[in-house]
């Protein structure tokens, strides 16, 4: 049996190569004749870690359905277009993945989509697109309590939620327990415009010579999960900015050129404050102190889930500062661990499923109109 996992990998986002990761051990978990292909961008500095992979243009994507005996959509969060509302283009990536799932329809092949995110999501055609991708799909799995709430307004058929699937992921990543000495680990990314950026970060770093000054923190790495060429979604900029605001040598910025480096650079902290989510799961599957910064719905959904404090994006320094004390008092906590059995059942169904049943337009009409849409015809 192949498998086609479809979703934003290899696009610079080292939570989003993670849950591909993650997705290509619990295939083979539950699926050991299973082998994985992965749709996969050209933009990450690290190596894709699935070994079948093919580009993630539509041509390639669809030339590769009538190979495959089923198609995954996920995990990550894929089903969204606000974060584009002011680009006429918004709907292409809704669009795309429309036309993976009718091209897979038209081949008798089944889709299911896996611990995804879904929302915001604005206007008709965007929410006639992803109603269609949902009832398409012979299962549902969603990640957080807003995707479950959504997914089931639209969704004829049943949705699960479940975890993050790289949460109690534990792979092979040695850390010196000396590593973790009064090191605060920071994650941050670009959020609203460049003032923006800058007044969180100077409250970061306001909290951050607190902490260095009475000894409660001696150095801080910067770790960013999203390495990209557009600065608008690379958190080296925002990172950046922090260092300035410090002492040079107060910090550093790791340059990961794996995902391992980024896990032992997590692993190895004493206190992380993450604004990325998959910097908060890391460091719970860790056991490391952790304070989260809740930008989305879904970080405070997760944080919630595993017991992590969590602050809100324009925490001023003294509560920023405070958070951070409390949380290296308390004891460290246990690493976390999950199974996703839920995932588990998911995948084992898929070797047995059947395509749903087209109803309306035709799964070629449709699969021309989303085309022409992804493209921007």
């Amino acid at each position: 049996m192949n498998i086609l996992a479809v979703g934003y990998f290899g696009e610079g986002n080292a939570g989003d190569d993670m849950l591909l990761a993650r997705l290509n051990e619990l295939v083979a978990i539950n699926l050991p004749e299973a082998t994985l292909t992965a749709s996969w961008g050209s933009k990450s500095p690290w190596p894709c870690p699935v070994e079948d992979r093919t580009s993630r243009s539509l041509d390639d994507v669809v030339g590769r359905i009538d190979r495959v005996n089923a198609v995954i959509l996920g995990p990550g969060g894929l089903l969204h277009n606000a974060s584009l509302a002011n680009n006429r283009h918004r709907d292409r990536g809704l669009a795309y993945l429309d036309a993976v799932v009718s091209a897979a329809l038209a081949t008798h092949t089944p889709v299911a989509a896996v611990a995804v995110g879904l929302g915001p999501i604005q206007g008709s055609t965007a929410r006639s697109m992803t109603k269609r991708i949902l009832d398409s799909c012979v299962s549902v799995s969603t990640r957080d309590e807003r995707s479950t709430r959504l997914a089931r307004s639209m969704r004829s058929g049943e949705t699960v939620q479940v975890q993050d699937l790289v949460l109690g992921w534990q792979p092979d990543t040695d850390v010196s327990s000396s590593s973790r000495s009064r090191t605060l680990g920071v994650s941050l990314r670009p959020w609203g415009d460049r003032s923006s950026t800058a007044k969180r970060t100077t409250a970061i770093a306001d909290a951050i010579r607190r902490l260095t000054c009475e000894g409660a923190v001696d150095g801080v790495v910067g770790i960013p999960l999203s390495v990209h060429r557009d600065e608008a979604l690379d958190d080296r900029g925002a990172l950046a900015m922090l260092k300035r605001e410090l002492a040079p040598s107060t910090m550093e910025i790791l340059q990961p050129t794996s995902l391992e480096d980024i896990q032992r650079a997590i692993r190895g902290v004493d206190l992380m404050l993450g604004m990325r989510l998959h910097a908060i799961i890391v460091a719970a599957n860790a056991g490391v102190r952790t304070v989260g910064i809740a930008y989305d719905q879904k970080v405070d959904s997760v944080a919630a889930s595993i017991d992590i404090r969590t602050i809100a994006t324009d925490a001023d320094a003294s509560r920023i500062y405070s958070a951070c004390l409390q949380a290296l008092a308390a004891d460290p906590a246990s690493p976390t661990s999950f199974e996703h059995l839920e995932i588990g059942a998911q995948l084992t169904s898929l070797a047995s499923a059947r395509p749903t049943t087209q109803q309306g337009v035709s799964s070629a009409r449709r699969f021309v109109e989303s085309l022409f849409l992804a493209k921007g015809m």
